[in-house]
């Protein structure tokens, strides 16, 4: 228990620091979730996902929530992860255009 006026003081400033770090954090993870699941469900608003991760990536290293190390370590990855779901999808894309061709009809020669 604090018992001096600044030790008190500092109890209440330690206290709100928490509570804005955790807001960062919660956000921060949203974010996070919110771009595996867009990756995992193959949608393609990856890249708007990615960017919203990154921002938030940004945010907590700027308010020194995370090391600026893990941040860009966390930025790669989910660059690399976007960029093999894009060209996962491109291929897909590319073998349901193929099998959806429809055949040619055989004429009978007179």
């Amino acid at each position: 228990m604090p018992i001096t006026k600044s030790a008190k003081k500092r109890v209440r400033t330690a206290q709100r620091a928490a509570l804005r770090n955790n807001r960062s954090k919660r956000s921060l993870s949203r974010a996070l979730k919110t771009f595996q699941r867009t990756v995992k469900s193959g949608k393609t608003s990856v890249e708007i996902a990615q960017r919203k991760a990154q921002s938030e990536l940004g945010k907590a290293y700027k308010k020194k929530i995370m090391s600026k190390h893990k941040v860009a370590r966390k930025q790669r990855k989910l660059a690399q992860v976007a960029k093999a779901s894009a060209l996962k999808s491109k291929a897909d894309a590319t073998k349901r255009r193929v099998v959806a061709k429809p055949k040619a009809k055989k004429t009978v020669a007179k």
